[in-house]
């Protein structure tokens, strides 16, 4: 089973998120912070499938700024799911922007247990089919990894 950082800053939904997901037989741990789930991700040598609130402290911001770092591949191991009260059409367009970059699901709020679940071991299977250390963008698109993809020799080749 999965190690899941519900990183929410609202206490009821966290308490209800932490349920559903320890129910579902997967290991938890909670944050409130962005600082706190920066220093998760950063410090543990644990893979994580990482649900996100994108209102996380109040704003957008730290939501954006824990993407950006993965975007950027300061994060090898997590694979995120995205939580909003907002539709993900009506995201601020910097979380849709990363959101499409990353290929990230969303799980519109209120949700229903089995999506939300669903998305988890969906994340899950995209962490044990890439394990730890893989590149976070290309994990998220599904892309297969670097070793076998095919070398095409005439990309190789310069034009005159």
């Amino acid at each position: 089973m999965a190690n899941v950082l519900i990183a929410e800053s609202d206490t009821d939904l966290r308490t209800l998120l932490d349920m559903l997901v320890l129910e579902a037989g997967h290991s938890v741990t909670t944050v409130t912070t962005e600082e706190a789930a920066m220093a998760t991700l950063l410090h543990s040598v644990d893979s994580y499938v990482v649900l996100l609130d994108s209102h996380l402290g109040g704003d957008h911001l730290a939501a954006v700024a824990l993407l950006e770092l993965a975007h950027q591949g300061a994060l090898l191991r997590p694979a995120f799911v995205l939580l909003s009260t907002d539709s993900m059409f009506r995201l601020p367009p910097s979380l849709q922007l990363l959101r499409g970059l990353l290929a990230l699901p969303v799980v519109d709020m209120p949700f229903a247990a089995d999506d939300l679940l669903h998305e988890v071991e969906w994340a899950e299977e995209r962490l044990s089919r890439w394990g730890a250390g893989a590149p976070l963008a290309q994990m998220e698109r599904g892309a297969p990894p670097v070793e076998a993809q095919p070398t095409w020799p005439w990309k190789r080749w310069k034009r005159r």
